[in-house]
């Protein structure tokens, strides 16, 4: 399995133990406040809406996950604040 696709994958998995309430803010911050790439950010909001196709397009567009945003959010630790 590709780096990305496990990584979209256990985010799916987390999303899917919170039962879908991954929310958009975390501690105040949006997703593009945190990741200063627009791709990621993508994937973000995309996976904390369930929208898992979204999210995988955007990380064949080339979105970083593992990327480090403000605060050394990572997107994985994004949907876990959630």
């Amino acid at each position: 399995m590709a780096t990305g696709k496990f990584w979209a994958a256990l985010l799916a998995g987390w999303l899917a133990m919170t039962n879908g309430h991954a929310g958009t803010l975390v501690g105040g911050k949006s997703a593009s406040d945190i990741f200063d790439d627009v791709r990621v950010a993508a994937v973000v909001a995309a996976v904390s809406s369930g929208d898992f196709a979204a999210a995988e397009q955007q990380l064949k567009a080339g979105a970083d996950i593992n990327a480090v945003g403000a605060d050394g959010l990572t997107p994985l630790l994004w949907v876990m604040g959630t």
